[in-house]
């Protein structure tokens, strides 16, 4: 039975996919103008519960309610029309189009019935631009913003119409902390106007500050709802994982021998310029800075996916320089981009196939896949990464959760054997088990003797993993801190010019 008292109640929801069940008569219920904080592991159903609010998925059993009376939504257009937007983790944007047209897709003004109101359109979009303080061209193309734009422009998108229930997974994944500021900001006006919102997120810090209520789920199941006060960190993580997890890894003074990789005066015309230091074999090395900092151009130079202008890379005592991807590759050195869906993932193949995929070449004799040594290979690294399947490694890649997903291009790239590993953003959207099972792993690659570059806008995470933080600040290097000195206050203070001699 429905209830009045709420804007939004789900109640007994129940699905399976192919005669596996992922959620198991789910209940979820936010009244008028207060957010509720979705919370469980990567895999716990929180993205299937939303995708059948959603209208993306169909409703299995159980029924839907807003403001007390049931609705049927088959649809995300049907959706939109009761007044539900959806902001996912995975970034839903035009590349190809400008920031306009994603910002008023499906809402564009026209004059005169039949021709674009750009004027108005530009407007509005300024207009909703502004609320998040999000300094963007508006007739910029979508694909040349960089991934923290492109959240910006999805939060936007969903602002741009009136809403009765938002929903936002992991909205500020990319953001910085001002941005995140602003965000919450908004999201505080919207709940005065009435708006309720659903709140997914892995940063607990962040719920005690937004959240009125608590659900949390796991293996497709809610067990555990309530007001927020009623919830300490520590107990939100044992309904989630169902086990104490410790995320940080046991400090100790590492000593290395010479640099294996030297990154000599690096530039590029307009976000880089004479960056320069050293990595170790066995070393992981944080490379910390805010937006428009320049460490994302960093590591592409270092790939050859975005060539510097000038500076080189020393591997191993020789001299190189990358001017595309496969280049780096064939010297040892692999890239995991932060948009792992985009740029790292063909969503439609196989587990299987998506982790040979750099290294297919050793599967194939005299023009022959040897399917019994990949899937050998394949069943290694999914024992060593903890890589949970449901289907086997036959399976499509876009059902595993986003941690499992991660999971994969790692292992792809070290079945490939690199030897210097660049990861940008590795545990974005990524739940507390997965983070924890992908920080115990680079431990042991390093330890291994692999050399890793952790680009993260995450202190805590740099705190847990590395031996020592490069911090970039306007595509210039301004500090060098050794482990023992990673804070998160002196990280900040270095990023934004604050105390740095």
């Amino acid at each position: 039975m429905s209830n009045p008292a709420y804007r939004l109640q789900m109640k007994d929801i129940n699905k399976s996919f192919s005669g596996n069940q992922v959620l198991y008569g789910v209940d979820l219920e936010v009244p008028a103008g207060n957010v509720l904080a979705l919370l469980g592991e990567n895999g716990a159903g929180k993205s299937t519960l939303m995708k059948i609010l959603n209208g993306d998925y169909s409703l299995e059993s159980g029924e839907i309610a807003i403001d007390g009376g049931i609705v049927v939504i088959d649809s995300p257009r049907q959706a939109v029309s009761r007044g539900i937007r959806v902001i996912y983790q995975e970034l839903n944007y035009v590349k190809d189009t400008t920031v306009i047209e994603n910002v008023l897709l499906g809402s564009f003004p026209r004059k005169w019935g039949a021709f674009f109101d750009w004027k108005t359109a530009e407007s509005r979009t300024r207009e909703v631009l502004g609320l998040l303080n999000a300094n963007i061209d508006p007739y910029a193309r979508v694909a040349d913003l960089n991934i923290a734009e492109k959240q910006l422009v999805e939060i936007a998108k969903a602002f741009s119409t009136e809403a009765k229930i938002l929903v936002m997974d992991e909205p500020t994944a990319a953001l910085t902390s001002n941005e995140t500021k602003n965000l919450f900001k908004v999201i505080r006006q919207l709940k005065e106007k009435g708006v309720s919102v659903i709140y997914i997120s892995h940063r607990l810090e962040e719920i005690a500050e937004i959240a009125d209520l608590v659900m949390v789920m796991q293996d497709g199941r809610r067990v555990g709802y309530g007001p927020v006060s009623e919830f300490s960190p520590s107990e939100i993580v044992r309904l989630m994982v169902g086990r104490e997890v410790n995320q940080n890894l046991a400090r100790k003074e590492r000593s290395f021998g010479p640099a294996f990789l030297n990154v000599v005066k690096l530039s590029k015309e307009g976000s880089i310029r004479d960056v320069s230091f050293d990595l170790h074999k066995g070393e992981i090395l944080g490379l910390y800075g805010l937006l428009g900092s320049g460490i994302n151009d960093v590591t592409k130079a270092i790939f050859g996916a975005a060539p510097a202008d000038g500076g080189q890379v020393v591997l191993d005592g020789k001299p190189r320089r990358f001017n595309a991807p496969h280049q780096a590759m064939k010297a040892g050195i692999a890239y995991v981009a932060a948009d792992r869906k985009v740029s790292g993932l063909i969503l439609d193949m196989s587990v299987k196939n998506n982790l040979t995929l750099a290294n297919i070449r050793n599967y194939v004799r005299l023009g022959f896949m040897k399917d019994s040594a990949e899937t050998q290979s394949v069943n290694e690294w999914v024992q060593k990464l903890a890589i949970k399947l449901s289907g086997g490694i036959e399976r499509e890649v876009r059902y595993l959760s986003g941690g499992n997903q991660q999971k994969v291009i790692l292992s792809r790239w070290l079945d490939r054997g690199a030897q210097v590993l660049i990861l940008n953003e590795p545990t974005m959207g990524v739940d507390i088990g997965s983070r924890a099972d992908i920080y115990r792993f680079l431990d042991e690659m390093r330890n291994n003797g692999l050399s890793i570059i952790v680009a993260s806008s995450d202190m805590a995470e740099l705190q847990a993993i590395a031996d020592r933080v490069v911090v970039i600040r306007n595509g210039e290097v301004v500090s060098n801190i050794r482990a023992d000195g990673i804070t998160k206050e002196k990280l900040l203070a270095s990023a934004m010019g604050v105390g740095v001699s």
